[in-house]
C-alpha cells in the first residue's frame, strides 16, 4: 500500500512538472519573447530505472538460534529510481519493497511458521542536486526505511568539485541516520511465558539486563565520506575513496541467543529443543558505540574499444576488532555497440570481532557476547556474470502524447553466486530496465 502511494505521487510530480513546462511553452509562443526563454528553467528528459531482484540463501550458523541452526532466507526486491532535471536542479526519487521470508527468524518462537518468519521492507528517499557552476554542485536528501521491528530516517548531503580540465573530481558527503526498534525478544526470555510451551525451561535464570548497555532502543550512525578521482591518461582512471562512520546505541539484535559454556551437552539437539533446554543462554550484547574505517582504490583501463578492465581494492577496519580486505575485478566485453557482458569476482577475508564465539563456547563472564557469524573469521568468494543491451536509438518507444514519448534505453540482467567459509551460500539474479521520458 505504502509503495502504491509513492507511486501516484511520483505520477503526480511527473504531471506537475508536464503541464508547467507546457503552459511556459504556451506563453512564450504568445509572447514570443525570445530573450524570456532563456532565464527561465526546462524540464529535460527524466530517467527512470527499474530494478528487481531475487535472492536466496542457505546456511547453518543462524545467530537467532545461537550460531547453530538454518540461515534459510529468500528476499524479493522491486524498486524504481527516478531522475527529473529542471533548470539547474536535478530531483531524485527512490522507492522499494523487498519481501523477506526467513525460516532463522522464525526460531524466535518455538511455532514453526509464525508471524515472525515474513517481513516485508518498504524504503524510499528524495533528494535535489543543485548545480552552483560547471564544476560545483551540491546535493541534500532525506530517506526513510520501515519493517516490522524496526523504523529509520536518515539525512544527507554533499558537494562535488571538479578541475579545470575535468580531469579530476572530489566528492564530499555526509549522512545520518537513525533506528527506532521495537525489542522483540526469544519466547523465553518474554514475561509470563507459558511453561507448557517450553517444557523445561526454567525461567530466572535466563533473565538478564535487556537493551543495550546503555538502555537505548535506537541506534544513530553517522557517515562522513570523500571521494577523489583522476584520469591520468586517455585509457587509464584511478580514484581513491575513504569512509568514516560512528555509531551509537542498540548496536546488537535483540532476538540474538548467545549460549554459554556451562557443561550441558546439547548437541544431539535440534533447534527447537535446544530453546527449551535448560543450557545457558543470554541475548546478544555488544558495546553500545562502534567506529568503522573503510578505504578504497579502484583502477579502470580501458584496454581497446571492446574490453574495460576494472579493479577494487578496499581495506576495513573496526574497533570491534575486525580487519578485512576486499579484492574485486570486473571485465566488461562489448560484442557489438548494443550488446555487452561483464563478469566479475570478488575475494573478501576478514578477521573475527573481539566479541564472537561459537555455539556453546562464550564464557559466562564475557562483558559482551555475540554468535552471530558475520562478525567471524571468514572468506568469501562472489563470483557472476552480467548481461546488458543498450542500442544507440533504444530497444523502444511509445508516444504517449506529444508532450510524453517513454524510450526503453537498456536491459540489464546479471547473476550471482556467493559461498562463504563457513557454509552459507547464496544465489542472486537481478533485472534491470531503464527509461526516458521526454
Amino acid at each position: 500500500m505504502q509503495l502504491r502511494i509513492s507511486i501516484i505521487c511520483c505520477l503526480f510530480i511527473f504531471s506537475h512538472f508536464f503541464n508547467k513546462i507546457q503552459a511556459q511553452n504556451n506563453t512564450n509562443e504568445i509572447s514570443n519573447l525570445a530573450t524570456a526563454d532563456t532565464t527561465k528553467p526546462e524540464l529535460k528528459q527524466i530517467e527512470i530505472d527499474l530494478l528487481g531482484s531475487y535472492y536466496d540463501q542457505d546456511g547453518n550458523n543462524s545467530p537467532v538460534t545461537g550460531g547453530r541452526g538454518t540461515e534459510n532466507l529468500q528476499d524479493i526486491t522491486n524498486n524504481i529510481i527516478i531522475s527529473i532535471p529542471y533548470g539547474k536542479n536535478i530531483y531524485s526519487i527512490n522507492i522499494g519493497q523487498d519481501f523477506i521470508t526467513s525460516a532463522s527468524t522464525d526460531n524466535m518462537d518455538t511455532d514453526v511458521s509464525s508471524d515472525s518468519k515474513k517481513d516485508v521492507r518498504t524504503h524510499g528517499d528524495i533528494g535535489v542536486t543543485r548545480k552552483i557552476s560547471k564544476r560545483k554542485s551540491y546535493h541534500v536528501g532525506a530517506g526513510f526505511s520501515s519493517e516490522y521491528d524496526v523504523t529509520s530516517f536518515s539525512l544527507n548531503g554533499g558537494v562535488a568539485l571538479e578541475s579545470k580540465n575535468r580531469n579530476s573530481s572530489l566528492d564530499i558527503n555526509a549522512k545520518v541516520y537513525t533506528d527506532y526498534w521495537l525489542l522483540y525478544q526469544p519466547i523465553e526470555f518474554r514475561p509470563g511465558v507459558d511453561s507448557t510451551v517450553l517444557a523445561n525451561f526454567s525461567g530466572e535464570e535466563y533473565h538478564d539486563s535487556y537493551g543495550s548497555s546503555s538502555g537505548n532502543d535506537n541506534r544513530t550512525s553517522y557517515n562522513f565520506s570523500m571521494s577523489f578521482a583522476q584520469i591520468l591518461t586517455k585509457k587509464l582512471q584511478v580514484s581513491f575513496t575513504t569512509d568514516f562512520v560512528y555509531q551509537k546505541g542498540l548496536l546488537h539484535t535483540p532476538f540474538h541467543r548467545v549460549y554459554f559454556n556451562d557443561g550441558v551437552d546439547v548437541s544431539n539437539l535440534d533447534e527447537i529443543e535446544v530453546i527449551k533446554s535448560n543450557k545457558l543462554r543470554k541475548r546478544e550484547l555488544l558495546p553500545d558505540s562502534r567506529m568503522k574505517i573503510p578505504l578504497g582504490f579502484r583502477f579502470h583501463y580501458y584496454v581497446n574499444n571492446v574490453i574495460l578492465f576494472k579493479f577494487f581494492y578496499r581495506y576495513y577496519h573496526d574497533d570491534f576488532g575486525i580487519n578485512a580486505n576486499t579484492y574485486e575485478i570486473e571485465l566488461p566485453i562489448r560484442f557489438s555497440k548494443a550488446i555487452a557482458f561483464y563478469p566479475f569476482y570478488r575475494y573478501h577475508t576478514q578477521t573475527a570481532s573481539d566479541y564472537f564465539a561459537p555455539f556453546g563456547t562464550h564464557d559466562i563472564g564475557d562483558e559482551f557476547y555475540t554468535s552471530d557469524y558475520d562478525l567471524s573469521a571468514f572468506n568469501s568468494n562472489y563470483f557472476g556474470l552480467g548481461f546488458k543491451y543498450a542500442p544507440l536509438f533504444g530497444i523502444g518507444r511509445n508516444e504517449f502524447s506529444k508532450k510524453a514519448i517513454v524510450k526503453v534505453k537498456s536491459l540489464n540482467l546479471r547473476y550471482a553466486n556467493y559461498t562463504r567459509s563457513n557454509n552459507l551460500k547464496a544465489n542472486l539474479f537481478s533485472l534491470g530496465l531503464s527509461f526516458t521520458v521526454f
